[in-house]
Formats: C-alpha cells, sequence, structure tokens
C-alpha cells in the first residue's frame, strides 16, 4: 500500500514540476488539491525513512522551482513598470540632488528607432 501511494505521490510531484517548467500554471490549482490530498494518505501510512527523504527531496525541487518562477515574473512586471514610465517621460537627478523630469514631448528627448 505505501508504494502505491509513494509512487503516486512521485508521480504528481513530476507531473507538477513539468508543469513549472513548461509554464502550465493553469494545472497548478489542480495538483495542489490532488497533491495534499495524496501527501495526507501518504503521512497517515507511516513511511519509511527513503520514502519520506525521496518525498521531501521532490517537494524541495518544486518549491525552488516555484520560488524561482516567482521572483521571474516579479521581475519581468518591474522591467514592464520601468518601460511603461519612460514612455511618457524620464526623471533624472540634477547635480544638487533633486529630482528633475524631461517630458518624452519636448527638445530635450530623442527618439531612436
Amino acid at each position: 500500500m505505501t508504494d502505491r501511494i509513494t509512487s503516486r505521490c512521485e508521480n504528481l510531484l513530476k507531473e507538477e514540476w513539468t508543469a513549472l517548467r513548461t509554464g502550465d500554471f493553469e494545472k497548478l490549482p489542480g495538483l495542489t488539491a490532488r497533491k495534499d490530498a495524496l501527501i495526507t494518505e501518504f503521512i497517515q501510512l507511516a513511511p519509511n525513512g527513503a520514502a519520506l527523504a525521496r518525498m521531501t527531496w521532490l517537494m524541495d525541487r518544486n518549491g525552488k522551482l516555484l520560488a524561482a518562477r516567482c521572483a521571474g515574473i516579479r521581475a519581468a512586471a518591474v522591467r514592464l513598470a520601468e518601460t511603461r514610465s519612460v514612455k511618457d517621460g524620464l526623471s533624472l537627478y540634477t547635480q544638487s540632488g533633486q529630482k528633475e523630469r524631461i517630458d518624452a514631448s519636448g527638445p530635450l528627448m530623442e527618439r531612436r528607432a
């Protein structure tokens, strides 16, 4: 029984890893619900040390990948916000340390293709 649950958990965690690697984020909520149920069942069977170590390793691997994906998405959002803010003009600091805005339509802003 433990081997069957362990195998199902491993397959589910591999499926989650694949979804994270390929960016198929729509699958994650369904996988999470299934994972919660399987992990609960797995723990209730009092798995041996090797099976528990394997599940821990797989979950850690997926957690690190998810954290990296989230960091990438946050970085992309920041970059898009920066790009959008420059579209209308540029904020610079003068030699005296005061913030100065240069309007994108003004003569100081040069556009290049």
